[in-house]
């Protein structure tokens, strides 16, 4: 992972991103719902940096918080990414 995806291999949720981007039309959008974290933790500023500002522009995202997902505990995040 850390070879194909070296601003992505920290977590699975990154990687995935960074994939589907890769299989992405030159002008497709990729949305997703995951957890929000990727927006706001340190360890995901390389890929905050690398793959969503230089390969998308946000067009939008949307901070949903707990209880989105059944039972996951976690604050969760959906958006839509523009490939550039």
């Amino acid at each position: 992972v850390k070879d194909s995806y070296p601003n992505s291999s920290n977590d699975i949720l990154a990687a995935f991103v960074d994939r589907v981007l890769l299989l992405t039309s030159s002008s497709g959008y990729l949305g997703a719902i995951t957890s929000r974290s990727c927006f706001y933790l340190t360890r995901f500023k390389d890929w905050r940096e690398h793959v969503v500002l230089d390969q998308t522009r946000p067009a939008c995202i949307v901070d949903l918080g707990l209880g989105v997902m059944d039972d996951a505990m976690v604050e969760a995040a959906a958006y839509v990414l523009e490939k550039s």
